[in-house]
């Protein structure tokens, strides 16, 4: 067992501040400690104690709630999908016999919020979850290695070097270095551990930071709202282009990697900004249960969790949040007076390793009616309205381990300046449902209304204006690379809504 004593833990604080000591001895800060960027001096510093408390934790017992492997199970237990028996047949091989850690697993284990796509849950408590997820987890670290200083650095993977945006930090490149050989995973995706960009050559950016342009945190109508976007497109984007499917690219495999904790506490660090920026978070209420740093059961509400500085910690630096230029009230009420444009009307769109190429039909304003065709719905749309491209009902047989970009009206035998000019995003099918059960997974789906949603509105005009919009909107999906055999990606949904 590696949880440091009381007699060690005393000698250690003898040679801290005042003030850290009180804060390692109470559970919570005074003054809030910081957390820095992976790259920052600081943050190389903690990279140092995090490699070796990874390191005792990998070699713990599966059974330990301190445990590296308890810990990643906590996010999800692995397996080819995210059947239920996968947790149920690994807590009966790890705990064989009663006791309060295998009580602690079956609270514990499954428990990510919100990627579950057999369970109606509840999108809202991606952030909070995740929250408390890396705050228990940075205190069993100080715990572990014995550093009551220890705060979780953050990786930036949007940062505007472009020698360093999307590039792993060296520390997890290393598998023979003594101190950080812990933090290597040999299956990442093809160069990440080489030191190239996660993102490749991209047509768009698949690490954008444009969702913090997001006025609402929760979905209202077509409007995703901060909280999903962020989620279904740069936080799983990032995911899929670290990889594999036996590794970051699939929730159960994910925070088996020790880069999980970095990108999520940048993640976190997001949220914060977007915070900090003048947005507002919903009332939540949601208890959860984690370990402590003696492997102790605590419940907490993600209510708590909604402030990082009542957690005693602030980041190093936050990103600047542009201005909301519509009120809230004008965004909500444009929600409920939402109407669909054109919506696909054949079977769901099965994708693979060729382009596809995908009708909508416009849709008539009332029935009985004839529809209006795209460009016109487009030219007599009144000002403050937008456009948003709604796909939904994702799945696939197993994670296709890339990005697909999507492109509206865009000309047969494109350059590549009409590949930009058409761009609309890059979807990715990370939190999508995978093995047997497709029809669960998709009636979970709706359930949910997880989504994901492009703002097409300044494309659509300007595409209008240019007079390159069809009738009909039409829409090319393209693999970023190639997708796996056996993935058999499929999208079940897809609409244009005016809100």
């Amino acid at each position: 067992m590696h949880r440091i004593t009381r007699r060690s833990f005393v000698a250690g604080a003898a040679a801290l501040p005042l003030a850290a000591w009180l804060r390692t001895a109470r559970g919570q800060a005074d003054m809030p400690v910081t957390r820095y960027d992976a790259r920052s001096a600081q943050g190389q510093t903690m990279l140092k104690t995090y490699a070796q408390a990874v390191a005792l934790m990998k070699n713990a017992s599966e059974g330990d709630p301190t445990g590296w492997v308890f810990q990643w199970y906590t996010h999800w237990v692995p397996g080819p999908n995210f059947d239920a028996m996968w947790k149920t047949n690994e807590i009966n091989r790890i705990y064989p016999n009663a006791s309060p850690a295998r009580d602690l697993a079956n609270e514990m284990w499954d428990t990510c919020q919100a990627h579950d796509p057999n369970h109606a849950e509840n999108e809202d408590f991606f952030f909070p979850w995740h929250r408390m997820y890396l705050y228990f987890f940075e205190k069993i670290i100080r715990s572990v290695s014995g550093n009551a200083d220890f705060t979780l650095p953050y990786w930036d993977y949007s940062a505007s070097d472009p020698a360093i945006r999307g590039v792993l930090p060296p520390e997890f490149r290393q598998p023979d270095d003594p101190v950080f050989k812990s933090l290597y995973v040999s299956n990442r995706r093809p160069g990440v551990n080489a030191g190239a960009p996660i993102q490749g050559d991209p047509v768009g950016d698949p690490l954008s930071l444009d969702a913090l342009a997001d006025c609402l945190y929760q979905q209202q109508g077509a409007d995703s709202g901060f909280c999903m976007d962020l989620d279904s497109g740069l936080h799983g984007n990032v995911h899929v282009l670290v990889g594999n499917s036996k590794n970051m690219g699939f929730v159960p495999y994910a925070a088996r990697d020790p880069i999980f904790w970095l990108h999520h506490c940048n993640i976190d660090r997001l949220w914060a900004s977007w915070n900090a920026g003048g947005r507002t978070n919903p009332t939540l209420s949601q208890p959860f249960v984690f370990a402590d740093t003696n492997g102790n059961r605590i419940t907490d509400n993600v209510s708590n969790f909604m402030d990082t500085v009542k957690l005693g910690y602030v980041y190093d630096r936050l990103e600047p949040v542009p201005d909301c230029p519509i009120q809230r009230d004008t965004l909500i009420a444009a929600a409920q007076n939402q109407k669909k444009v054109a919506m696909l009307k054949a079977s769901p769109v099965k994708l693979g390793e060729e382009a596809v190429k995908v009708t909508l039909e416009p849709v008539p304003a009332r029935e009985g009616e004839e529809p209006m065709a795209f460009r016109a719905q487009v030219k007599a749309m009144p000002a403050g309205h937008r456009l948003f491209l709604v796909i939904k009902d994702l799945r696939a047989d197993v994670q296709p381990g890339v990005l697909y970009d999507i492109y509206l009206n865009l000309p047969d035998k494109p350059s590549k300046e009409m590949l930009k000019a058409h761009h609309v995003g890059v979807v990715n099918f990370f939190h999508a449902g995978h093995g047997a059960g497709h029809a669960e997974h998709k009636a979970a789906a709706k359930k949910t209304e997880r989504f994901v949603r492009f703002d097409i509105t300044k494309l659509a005009k300007t595409l209008h204006d240019r007079n390159l919009l069809e009738e009909k909107p039409a829409l090319t999906i393209i693999p970023a690379g190639k997708p796996a055999a056996d993935a058999k990606p499929v999208i079940g949904a897809i609409s244009v809504v005016e809100q």
